[in-house]
């Protein structure tokens, strides 16, 4: 606390730095003070215990050097730490880094947390999004192709909703309040919307604060308000088939009111344009107060210093900004690696597509040559299995021996038909072949396991056994 002297009485007066107003405890006069300009001798909480005035508060970040990211008044006797936010929150493509301040009271009867911004590209209802059923899940929120995360778009009063479930889920909240943006927050909404509008964006911002009972998973009560201002934009006008004038398709709209297919074709194609304005919603701070019930209107003044004096220091953006050039040269790397995987693949696929052709010229060759060897095979029947072989026509019978020659030739012509070779298993049985494999190979631990290769023979190893060919001797 700052000490003041009283320009009536002279009397000592406490002022902590933020208030606008301080009254005189003993003659009751009333001064009318300006809080101290931003960075103007702050001190810096090193050991993170407030002390009832504004101060610098360093992030305990690794990669934060102890840079003070925030300034705020912290309440007497609160811990305070300002640290990096959870997994998944806010998109440092466009944000840079994010940043979460928890003040904390003695005894944790009260918790103010402060968090910075993040941005969400909205996902618009569309041909593959009819319904806009697709949320920000703020306990882990989905990032989608090209970094970036993506939600429908939320009011202030649907987003505060949201902040303490993300924070303690299975909270139950009833709403007590809630306060509209006043005077002082439109004014600032104007500066922030013009300053939007000179980038060439159309932009419009909402506020809100909201004020709850919450009963805690654990069924403890407490009292709690969440404030947030959110800005939802996107890139100005230039009219066009993507602009954000009706374009090429409006002079069919009332077409496509009148229904039928052409308008429905319309309509869909309206979809289609609209899905593919980028826009985006901004949740430019979050600010969660959450207090036991018997503490939280005598903590909750301290709530208010807080939120009209916490800013984002220079050294946080400076840390975004870092934050962003690391995120594009991640980004560049990955787009380079990508090409680089792509052109890896489209290596593969030209030399997977020659070890085909090259396989089926072996295999069609290979299938000639056991064609030319079954022909050689029934023109040597042919010429030594004529009725002389059985001892003439006019034998009886075939002689001792010719019923296993019969049988060979039998089994001959059945594989000249089937296109197939016949060979001994290791198990003693016999297997049939496709005559486009050369040589043939049977597992001797797992004897229904086989493999075969089509001109040079391969060694097997251990595990399997060449068969031989029976040549109809079966």
């Amino acid at each position: 606390m700052e000490q003041l002297i009283c320009q009536a009485c002279g009397a000592k007066l406490n002022w902590d730095g933020v208030s606008d107003l301080v009254t005189c405890p003993y003659c009751g006069s009333r001064f009318n003070l300006r809080p101290r300009t931003q960075g103007a001798g702050d001190e810096v909480l090193r050991d993170g215990i407030g002390r009832g005035t504004v101060a610098q508060i360093p992030s305990v970040q690794a990669d934060a050097g102890g840079a003070c990211f925030l300034r705020s008044y912290v309440p007497s006797g609160w811990q305070v730490q300002c640290g990096g936010s959870p997994q998944g929150y806010g998109d440092p493509a466009r944000d840079g880094a994010h940043c979460t301040t928890v003040m904390t009271a003695p005894g944790e009867k009260a918790f103010i947390v402060i968090r910075s911004t993040q941005t969400v590209r909205h996902v618009e209802p569309s041909m593959l999004n009819g319904n806009g059923a697709r949320h920000l899940n703020l306990m882990g929120a989905r990032v989608v192709g090209g970094g970036g995360l993506e939600g429908t778009r939320r009011s202030a009063a649907e987003y505060c909703d949201e902040m303490l479930p993300a924070i303690y889920p299975g909270v139950q909240l009833q709403l007590l309040g809630e306060d509209n943006a006043d005077e002082a927050e439109q004014r600032l909404q104007q500066q922030i919307l013009t300053n939007y509008r000179n980038q060439g964006m159309n932009a419009e911002a909402d506020w809100k604060r909201r004020y709850y009972l919450a009963i805690m998973p654990d069924g403890k009560r407490m009292n709690a308000a969440a404030e947030t201002r959110i800005v939802s934009w996107e890139q100005g006008s230039q009219g066009g088939m993507f602009g954000g004038q009706p374009g090429m398709f409006g002079g069919f709209q009332n077409q496509a009111a009148q229904g039928g297919l052409l308008g429905a074709g319309l309509q869909f194609l309206q979809r289609m344009q609209q899905s593919l304005i980028p826009r985006f919603w901004e949740v430019q701070y979050e600010l969660l107060f959450l207090a036991d019930e018997d503490c939280a209107k005598a903590v909750y003044p301290e709530f208010n210093k807080v939120r009209k004096s916490f800013r984002f220091l220079p050294a946080f953006e400076q840390y975004k900004e870092n934050g962003r050039r690391v995120v594009l040269q991640c980004q560049q790397q990955m787009m380079a690696d990508t090409a680089a995987s792509q052109q890896r693949r489209m290596n593969m696929m030209m030399e997977t597509q020659d070890y085909i052709h090259n396989v089926q010229s072996d295999m069609m060759a290979s299938s000639s040559a056991s064609h030319d060897r079954v022909a050689q095979q029934w023109s040597d029947y042919m010429q030594n299995s004529g009725p002389g072989a059985y001892g003439g026509m006019g034998s009886m019978g075939p002689a001792v021996g010719e019923t296993d020659t019969m049988d060979r030739v039998r089994n001959q012509w059945s594989e000249a038909i089937k296109e197939t070779n016949t060979y001994y298993g290791n198990d003693g049985k016999v297997y049939e072949a496709s005559t486009s494999y050369d040589h043939v190979y049977q597992g001797n631990k797992d004897q229904d396991s086989f493999f075969g290769t089509s001109g040079t023979s391969e060694d097997p190893g251990v595990d399997y056994d060449e068969l031989k060919r029976t040549n109809g001797n079966y």
